[in-house]
């Protein structure tokens, strides 16, 4: 990959983060990207929320195969900056080029939001993002 293709790959991604910290901030009003360069290379890529949230756009067809690998990578630099075992819940929310945004989160996670799950251990479940902005609706409504 050229230096030109790389750096286009990241203004995707940073885009992308903006605006998922859009669509958060009607819930919570302090979401904004984080800067993992001037803060901690922990630093979820959006902060102001009760979630460790990693965004993920990409174009390639077969992301579904690392996805677990990209929770997991999330859930461990959840623990590390928050310091201790009881980390924030990881969403990992994703895209593919051209496609409906998609939110990934452990069954307990989607359970505790009021998703519908399957059935299983703590599996990885994934939701279309208005399913997960509707039961945020629900769960995190302004008085």
């Amino acid at each position: 990959m050229n230096n030109k293709s790389g750096r286009l790959s990241r203004q995707r991604g940073v885009r992308f983060e903006r605006i998922i910290a859009r669509k958060l901030s009607r819930w919570w009003p302090r979401a904004k990207r984080g800067l993992q360069y001037q803060f901690d290379e922990h630093c979820p890529d959006i902060v102001g929320t009760p979630f460790y949230i990693e965004c993920k756009y990409t174009t390639r067809r077969y992301f579904a195969r690392s996805l677990e690998k990209i929770y997991e990578k999330a859930a461990q630099e959840s623990i590390a900056w928050s310091g201790h075992k009881d980390a924030r819940p990881v969403l990992v929310i994703r895209r593919r080029a051209r496609r409906p945004i998609q939110v990934s989160m452990k069954k307990s996670t989607a359970m505790a939001l009021g998703l519908p799950t399957v059935i299983g251990d703590n599996c990885l479940c994934t939701y279309a993002w208005p399913l997960v902005a509707a039961q945020f609706d629900v769960k995190y409504k302004k008085e």
